[in-house]
């Protein structure tokens, strides 16, 4: 799209059984069960299944795992792994909770996998079933004595991808009691080593262990027609050798200012840098973000004609954030989509990643005890952090510093800071405000006490008006617009279906072009999740009044509508085999939820 949500959307994925009856149930698909249609599961909280005694005696005797809610796991940064390895590596995990009585050596050896999906990209054909792993207990050491007990044990379950490791590390001191969580980041791990490789990686919470924080970091490169621009929201502990988690993103490129491009979710962007987070060769990899995707490669893929003919399809870093040798640039490779040939650049970019987030930045306003910093997004898609301190008369704000974000006019300045005397006071029409030179240009900032609203007008080195915005202020991580979920319900409460779309493009008159996230059907105690991109396809039409979205799901191919007849918008869904085109759901009308 080209307006992003900062963060991942993330769905719970909960897969029930399928039920035996071949009639019209949604389960009954398939004799057999698939990555999105698994039997039930319990929470994990406890289970009954016999007596080990293994422990007996020790500290552990008696200690539960829980397992309360489905895992996704995704690949951890580690410090001085390289990009091919980063990539090599790159893996999401969706596991059901799967019964774990104990710490006890027969319950752990009894443990396997029954319930799980790996997934290496966003495509159908890079997701494997977990279902079938060979399950086996490597390692099992108990040590210390009875009222202080410790235990290191390591359980393998193997399959054609690779090796799915869970690492327990237990110490319990009676009579601390406490049970084991599954999610928990120390006592036990997920690991996973493919196949044919001897090195594997550690598994997180994808986006990120909790006590991370959100920050925006921005770079640019070139001059002119040629500049770019990059704008990174992460989660990073804060520190200079901070632990960082690219969570999504923007490309502005001066020469198309009121396009931006996304790097959203986990697929599009992999993390690559050495100690200190120095020598990072990150790489933007444009082919899978979902919205370029959809509008480019996927009907280039198919023989059809991609909304843009050329795009930026990638971006790698080269040097950035050394501390002093090396030549900063970015390697941007272009696709021409009419010829479907690519061509790669570099261009000169700034050393380092910029700071830039409100967090950030409100810290460093020493002028003033209560400072604050206001976001501004102007209609041509420029973005300024304004650092300001309160004023009881007009305009209602000092200005003490500003940093552009996006500025397609002067691209090189991203995250430069601009305060002392290139600040003065200025009234344009009756309002109060502020001047800030800006590299041979000149930025007015000017407000009511009364309302809410900015203006801004771009001045040349003569006085010339080059533009005029208006902006209400905004939290940058909210600046674009997130994906549009729609939560519906059939009359009789029996169908439930969640349709989740980004916006991707400006359609036709007030028609927007929407990008398929994810379908969600739940019927009948079955809940099937579609999100694999090339799953889904979305037609939108004039006024989105009679969208259409396809998807297809283990032989089954469902059809959702969007029907207009002079009144509010309705919705239906039906689902047909795609062996013999049998219905398995008659089209049903939906109602949106409340």
């Amino acid at each position: 799209m080209s307006r992003l949500p900062p963060f991942l959307v993330a769905f719970p994925l909960f897969f029930w059984g399928c039920n035996p009856d071949p009639t019209d149930d949604l389960g009954a698909l398939d004799a057999t069960v698939g990555p999105n249609d698994s039997g039930p599961t319990d929470s994990g909280v406890a289970h009954d299944a016999g007596v080990d005694p293994s422990l007996d005696g020790t500290s552990l005797a008696g200690i539960t795992i829980e397992w309360p809610a489905p895992l996704e796991l995704c690949t951890a940064w580690q410090e001085g792994r390289s990009l091919a390895d980063e990539l090599a590596l790159k893996v999401h995990l969706i596991l059901e909770p799967q019964v774990r009585p104990s710490l006890g050596r027969a319950h752990l050896e009894a443990a396997t996998i029954t319930q799980g999906q790996l997934r290496t990209g966003p495509l159908t054909t890079q997701r494997v079933s977990l279902t079938g792993a060979n399950s086996s207990l490597a390692s099992y050491t108990l040590e210390g004595p009875p009222g202080s007990s410790f235990l290191t044990a390591e359980l393998h379950h193997t399959f054609p991808a690779g090796v799915l490791t869970e690492r327990f590390l237990v110490l319990r001191v009676s009579p601390d009691a406490r049970p084991v969580r599954i999610d928990d980041a120390w006592e036990h791990t997920f690991h996973f080593t493919p196949t044919g490789r001897s090195d594997g990686t550690r598994l997180e919470p994808c986006g990120g262990s909790a006590n991370l924080r959100p920050a925006a970091f921005v770079l640019s490169a070139g001059t002119g027609a040629e500049a770019i621009t990059l704008l990174r929201f992460a989660k990073t502990d804060g520190l200079r050798t901070a632990q960082m988690v690219p969570t999504g993103g923007l490309l502005q490129r001066a020469d198309a200012a009121y396009e931006l491009l996304p790097f959203t979710g986990y697929w599009s962007q992999t993390y690559a840098a050495g100690h200190h987070n120095w020598y990072e060769a990150s790489v933007f990899d444009f082919t899978r973000e979902l919205s370029l995707y959809e509008t480019v490669f996927e009907p280039l893929e198919k023989g059809g004609i991609p909304l843009r003919s050329e795009v930026i399809s990638r971006i790698g870093l080269v040097d950035i954030n050394l501390p002093v040798d090396g030549n900063p640039a970015l390697a941007v490779t272009t696709l021409d989509t009419t010829t479907a040939q690519e061509s790669t650049r570099q261009l000169p970019a700034q050393r380092a990643w910029t700071q830039v987030d409100n967090l950030h930045l409100s810290g460093t306003i020493t002028r003033c005890a209560t400072g604050a910093v206001v976001t501004l997004v102007t209609g041509n898609n420029s973005v300024f952090q304004l650092l300001t301190c309160p004023l009881a008369s007009n305009p209602g704000f000092e200005l003490v510093g500003l940093v552009p974000l996006f500025f397609a006019a002067n691209s090189a300045l991203a995250g430069q800071r601009f305060e002392g005397n290139v600040i003065t006071a200025v009234t344009v029409d009756g309002r109060s405000g502020y001047q800030v030179e800006l590299g041979g240009q000149r930025l007015q900032i000017t407000k009511n006490l009364t309302d809410d609203y900015f203006f801004l007008n771009l001045l040349d080195a003569g006085g010339n008006n080059l533009e005029s915005n208006l902006a209400s202020p905004i939290e940058l991580d909210q600046a674009w617009a997130p994906d549009v979920v729609l939560e519906l319900i059939s009359s009789d409460g029996a169908l439930k279906v969640s349709v989740v779309r980004r916006y991707v493009a400006q359609g036709a008159g007030s028609s927007s072009i929407y990008a398929p996230v994810s379908l969600v059907v739940e019927r009948g105690g079955i809940r099937r999740v579609i999100d694999a991109w090339d799953a889904l396809d979305y037609t939108s039409t004039h006024h989105n009044w009679d969208d259409v979205l396809m998807a297809k799901d283990e032989g089954v191919t469902y059809r959702w509508e969007v029907h207009f007849d002079n009144g509010p918008l309705s919705y239906s869904l039906q689902a047909t085999r795609d062996l013999d085109g049998s219905v398995v759901l008659p089209e049903t009308e939906l109602l949106q939820k409340p």
